[in-house]
């Protein structure tokens, strides 16, 4: 559980939550960065190896090789949103509304957590009704007092507004 807030002897219950509306903006323009990395890649591996020609459809082998250079692209998605919150705490999101992912004791979260976090989350997307439950995780966040979702409680991080963080010692 988180216990004390960033670089203080401060209880993380008395650090200031992010508003709601700030949490999901930052998640929708991370859903829009996510979908946009996505999107390139998979156009791009699906025109590089397939060689599709317009309006033609594709054949069942074809389909899924299609599929599987989805499934990269998410990997790839996945990994950039890991990198950039292993090396700085904040995605895009966070960062347009000052907000940043931390550990129990205010640290920028392991490599494991955010694979732990985001890997469950880009694996969603792929089964079916995935992504009607990283919504709902989204939204559960919302009903919590510490506004975590699903994902953090699993990951063991938080989301708290900048502005309650010490800067992490590097």
């Amino acid at each position: 559980m988180i216990e004390n807030a960033p670089g203080s002897a401060q209880p993380m219950s008395e650090v200031p939550v992010p508003r709601p509306g700030s949490r999901l903006l930052s998640s929708l323009v991370d859903a829009v960065v996510a979908y946009v990395i996505i999107t390139t890649i998979s156009v791009v591996l699906v025109q590089a190896v397939l060689h599709p020609k317009p309006h033609a459809h594709l054949t069942s082998s074809q389909t899924v090789t299609a599929e599987f250079l989805t499934a990269i692209a998410l990997v790839v998605a996945a990994s950039v949103f890991v990198v950039i919150h292993a090396i700085t705490g904040r995605s895009l999101g966070k960062l347009l509304l000052r907000l940043r992912l931390v550990t129990a004791d205010g640290q920028r979260p392991s490599v494991l957590q955010l694979i732990v976090k985001y890997g469950v989350i880009f694996a969603l997307l792929i089964v079916p009704f995935g992504p009607v439950i990283v919504l709902v995780a989204v939204a559960f966040a919302l009903s919590q007092s510490r506004r975590r979702n699903a994902f953090d409680l699993l990951a063991k991080t938080a989301v708290i507004p900048v502005e309650a963080v010490a800067a992490p010692a590097d």
